[in-house]
C-alpha cells in the first residue's frame, strides 16, 4: 500500500524482486529487468475523481507477483514532467497473504493457472476483510480506558471514550484533557460503591485538582518498584509519602456551635447565633410597613439548622478560579458528583491569611517553618528573610537594627 501525493502528468513505476538469499547492492542493480515482478504503474486517471481533486494517492494496491522468498527488494520508480513529482509519505507491506481461496472447494486449485487467477481476483477483496479482521483483533482496545479512541469521527459527534462511560453513568466532561478523562474513567470502577458520598467526591476533586500522593510527592518520598523480588530478610520496609491531600470539603453542619439557654456553656467553640445567621423581620427595628411580610414558615427555632442543612464548601486553589475552562470543569464536576439534595459553594483559596475570612487551617491555610536567613552567595526569593548575627543573651535594643518597643525588648 502507497500514500502520497499525485500530482496531474506524473507516475510511480512498482517493481518487487525476491530471494531466499540476501543479495548485495550491486547485484540488485545488475539484475536482468525480467528478473524484476509486479511492474504496475500508478497515475492519477487510475485514482478515484476526489482523489485526483484533491492531488492525493491515498493508499494504492499493488498484488505483489514475485514468487516466495525470505527477502524482498521492492523498486519505485518516481516519474514527472519537470515541474512536478510525486511524493510518497508511506509504505506498507502486509505478509503473509492468505489468499480466500481457502474458503472455496479444492476444485479451484487443481488447475495452477486457474488457482493464479483465482488468488488475484480474491485479493481485490482481501484488504477490505483484512480491516475488519485487525479491528476485530484489536476490539478489546476499545472497552478499556486507556486507549480507547477519545476523538468523535465527526465534527460535534460522541467519542467512544465518552460512549464508554455512559456504560456506567459518568458523563466525561469534554473541556478537560484526553489524559485526565482516561484516568477518571479508569477509576470510576473502584467509586461505583461510593458514589454521592463526601468519600468519592473527595477522590474525585484529588484526581481533578491533580493532588494524587504518587503525582505531588518528591521522587525520593516514594517507594521504589523495581522488577525484582524483595529481599527475604528482616530490612525495614521503604519509607511511604510522608505528604497527606488536603481535605477539600467543609460539610456546614459542622459549623453549628449555637448555644441555647439553660443547656448551654460559654467556651472557645460557643457562638451566640443572631442576625447574622438568619435576619428575621423584628418591629421596631428592620421592619417596614407594606414591604415587610410575616411568613410564618419556616420554623423560626429550626432556621439556625436550616440555614446550614445540606450545602457543603470546597476549597480549591485559586488558579482554577482564573481559568474559565478549569472553572467550567470543575462546576461541571461538583454537578455531575454530588449528591442531588445538596448544595455546594466554591472558595477559591489565595496564597494569604486573613483571620475570620480565610484562616481555617487544614482547609485554607497552611502554617508552614519560618524561613531561614539568607547566607553569602545565595539567591534571594519570595521567602528570604535578612537575619542579623544572633543575639546574646536575650533580646536588647538597638537603634537601627532590633529596636522595637513591646514584649521582650529591653534597654541595655
Amino acid at each position: 500500500m502507497l500514500r502520497g501525493k499525485l500530482p496531474a502528468k506524473t507516475g510511480i513505476y512498482i517493481s518487487t524482486f525476491t530471494s531466499e538469499i540476501e543479495l548485495a547492492l550491486d547485484q540488485i542493480q545488475a539484475l536482468p529487468e525480467n528478473a524484476w515482478a509486479t511492474n504496475m504503474t500508478v497515475t492519477p486517471t487510475a485514482l478515484s475523481t476526489q482523489a485526483t481533486q484533491n492531488r492525493c494517492l491515498g493508499e494504492y494496491e499493488a498484488l505483489i507477483f514475485s514468487g516466495p522468498g525470505r527477502y524482498l527488494w521492492l523498486r519505485l520508480e518516481l516519474a514527472g514532467n519537470g515541474s512536478a513529482t510525486p511524493i510518497i509519505e508511506s509504505i506498507k507491506l502486509e505478509f503473509p497473504r492468505i489468499s480466500l481461496r481457502r474458503y472455496l472447494p479444492a476444485v479451484f486449485a487443481e488447475d495452477p493457472n486457474g488457482a493464479d487467477f483465482t488468488d488475484r481476483f480474491l485479493s481485490i477483496f482481501d484488504t477490505t476483510l483484512r480491516g475488519i479482521e485487525h479491528k476485530i483483533d484489536y476490539e478489546a482496545s476499545y472497552f478499556d480506558p486507556r486507549s480507547a479512541p477519545a476523538e468523535p469521527k465527526t465534527p460535534g459527534g460522541v467519542d467512544f471514550l465518552s460512549w464508554l462511560g455512559s456504560w456506567i453513568g459518568v458523563s466525561l466532561d469534554r473541556l478537560l484533557p484526553v489524559r485526565k478523562r482516561r484516568q477518571i474513567l479508569e477509576q470510576e470502577g473502584a467509586l461505583q460503591c461510593i458514589r454521592g458520598t463526601r468519600l468519592g467526591l473527595w477522590k474525585q476533586l484529588l484526581l481533578f485538582l491533580g493532588m494524587q500522593p504518587e503525582t505531588v510527592c518528591c521522587p525520593h518520598s516514594q517507594p521504589k518498584k523495581l522488577c525484582v523480588p524483595k529481599p527475604l530478610n528482616c530490612a525495614p520496609p521503604n519509607k511511604a509519602c510522608a505528604w497527606e491531600p488536603p481535605a477539600l470539603i467543609l460539610e456546614n453542619y459542622q459549623l453549628r456551635r449555637w448555644l441555647f439557654l439553660g443547656a448551654g456553656r460559654l467556651g472557645d467553640d460557643a457562638v451566640l447565633w443572631g442576625r447574622r445567621i438568619i435576619n428575621r423581620s423584628q418591629l421596631s427595628t428592620n421592619a417596614q410597613a407594606g414591604v415587610t411580610q410575616l411568613l410564618t414558615t419556616p420554623d423560626p427555632f429550626h432556621d439556625p439548622f436550616l440555614a446550614y442543612s445540606n450545602k457543603f464548601t470546597v476549597f480549591v486553589p485559586a488558579q482554577f478560579g482564573a481559568s474559565d475552562q478549569k472553572r467550567r470543569g470543575l462546576i461541571n464536576l461538583l454537578e455531575a458528583e454530588k449528591p442531588a439534595h445538596t448544595q455546594y459553594q466554591i472558595e477559591y483559596v489565595t496564597p494569604r491569611m486573613r483571620i475570620g475570612f480565610q484562616s481555617m487551617i487544614g482547609l485554607d491555610s497552611v502554617v508552614g517553618r519560618y524561613p531561614s536567613g539568607v547566607t553569602v552567595g545565595q539567591k534571594l526569593g519570595k521567602d528570604s528573610v535578612l537575619s542579623g548575627a544572633p543575639q546574646q543573651g536575650g533580646p536588647s535594643f538597638e537603634i537601627g537594627r532590633s529596636s522595637r518597643i513591646g514584649p521582650g525588648s529591653k534597654l541595655d
